[in-house]
């Protein structure tokens, strides 16, 4: 569990929580932006890789913008569409009434595979408006002064740590399956791009080596990470350094200022 919750070093803890809510919100709505920005450039390059994306099998003016469905590329619809009208003509092209092509406009065996395009695609999103909206009730609970009231928020926060990672590697699922059958697109099909020199054997080893490499060395830092955390910050051998309204002239090294009113000290913070 997050230290301020457990009421471990809750000074220290304080200084580093209140920089995130103070500028993640920010970033988070930078964030969609950029993806906004690189769906209108998937709509203009790879137009099959964004109606995966949508899982929209008929080309349409006034496309949907898809929220929840399950595509079915046999039945050639989305069961269970939740969709806002129009909306997807004007998020890639800036048009209500905007023309979007359909997967049916494209010969089927240049289809990308629907569904690992389609849900990771849906997950990325839902987790980048939910980082957009963790980070706003973040900011919203820091100005009140309430922050540390608020054990939900912590624990959410705390919980949310490896989200921002999950989303990368679904954004990279969506963005390299989406465009399959081709290696470069409409150039150079993924299967005309195998190797005929390198044996299939000595890819999967090198594959297999890496991951457990990578296993190992994320274990490791888990290993550390846990242990410096559960330790906990020590000023020059004294306990935590950082006091409200209270007077340490013993203390020597840190640093002064002040938020509504109270005077903070913070003595100089090293790990063992």
């Amino acid at each position: 569990m997050p230290l301020p919750i457990k009421g471990k070093t809750p000074g220290i803890c304080q200084v580093f929580i209140e920089t995130i809510p103070g500028g993640s919100p920010g970033c988070s709505l930078l964030q969609g932006a950029l993806g906004h920005y690189h769906a209108v450039q998937v709509a203009e390059t790879q137009p099959a890789k964004l109606a995966a994306f949508e899982g929209l099998f008929e080309t349409q003016q006034g496309a949907p913008l898809i929220i929840f469905g399950i595509p079915d590329a046999e039945a050639g619809r989305t069961k269970m569409e939740i969709a806002l009208p129009k909306m997807l003509s004007f998020v890639a092209f800036g048009d209500f009434n905007a023309e979007v092509k359909g997967l049916n406009d494209f010969p089927r065996d240049e289809w990308p595979p629907l569904a690992m395009t389609f849900y990771p695609f849906h997950l990325m999103v839902a987790l980048g408006l939910y980082f957009i909206a963790l980070t706003c009730w973040g900011f919203w609970l820091l100005i009140r002064n309430k922050l540390y009231d608020n054990p939900l928020f912590l624990k959410l926060a705390f919980f949310s740590i490896p989200l921002p990672f999950i989303t990368n590697e679904l954004g990279w699922i969506a963005a390299e399956v989406g465009r399959q059958p081709w290696v470069v697109y409409n150039l150079l099909r993924t299967a005309d791009g195998v190797s005929i020199t390198v044996p299939a054997y000595q890819i999967l080893f090198s594959i297999i080596m890496f991951a457990l490499i990578y296993v190992v060395l994320f274990s490791v830092w888990i290993f550390l990470l846990r242990k410096k955390i559960n330790l906990g910050p020590i000023c020059k051998g004294k306990e935590l350094g950082l006091i409200r309204g209270l007077q340490y002239d013993h203390i020597t090294d840190y640093l002064v200022f002040s938020d509504s009113g109270f005077n903070y000290r913070l003595c100089s913070v090293g790990w063992l």
